[in-house]
């Protein structure tokens, strides 16, 4: 069976792995071909950038759509040889079969099965560093989850209630509503909502106002 990996010209599509180097072509054995049929004439993809980030180094790795993931400069060694692509707000690659996402390489769980995730602290996909990401559970994980496309209050777990004329706050805990109580202000509502997210969720609520410790 042949190999299969990311063509290298930042389109995301699947092209062979080299099976030989041919320095005329550019192939390389063991990487994917850097151009498939018709991306002749696309621009290769920007190599890795290195800097600093919060007083560490880090590194840039580019991804298609023209985006980039941050990972700290000391875990390159276990991405460089891959080539990662944007979807849906994360760092991935394909493997021919399934896709395997950034985070969950580099916190060691992307071949564990079961109930084992990969969370982003701060609800950002691309910021891969290892002080933003930890294991959670799947139930852990949705708690950490971003505020709904369809929310029209601007705060998580904040909804305007027409039969009282007020800002309901509340969350959802193992299926069940629990009710954070009734507010004139929407930013009260959502106040009291971060209280029952730490009570219930713990360190991984995701809060309105962000703590600062």
């Amino acid at each position: 069976m042949k190999k299969i990996g990311q063509c290298q010209c930042g389109c995301g599509e699947l092209t062979r792995i080299a099976g030989w180097t041919d320095k005329r072509t550019g192939s390389v054995k063991g990487v994917p071909r850097k151009f498939i049929n018709g991306h002749q004439r696309r621009q290769p993809r920007p190599s890795v950038r290195y800097g600093k980030l919060d007083g560490t180094r880090v590194a840039y790795i580019p991804l298609t759509q023209g985006k980039w993931a941050i990972v700290d400069r000391d875990r390159l060694y276990a991405l460089w040889q891959y080539h990662w692509m944007y979807s849906n707000g994360y760092a991935v690659r394909h493997d021919g079969k399934r896709l395997i996402y950034m985070h969950r390489v580099l916190l060691g769980i992307e071949d564990e099965t079961g109930e084992v995730e990969g969370d982003h602290m701060f609800g950002d996909g691309l910021d891969n560093r290892m002080c933003r990401l930890r294991r959670s559970s799947e139930q852990q994980n949705q708690c950490n989850k971003q505020k709904a496309k369809n929310n029209t209050s601007g705060f998580k777990g904040v909804s305007w209630i027409d039969g009282r004329r007020k800002w309901r706050a509340g969350l959802v805990v193992k299926g069940c509503f629990v009710l954070g109580g009734y507010f004139d202000s929407k930013v009260e509502a959502a106040k009291a909502r971060d209280i029952l997210a730490v009570e219930h969720h713990g360190e991984f609520a995701r809060l309105n106002f962000p703590r600062c410790d």
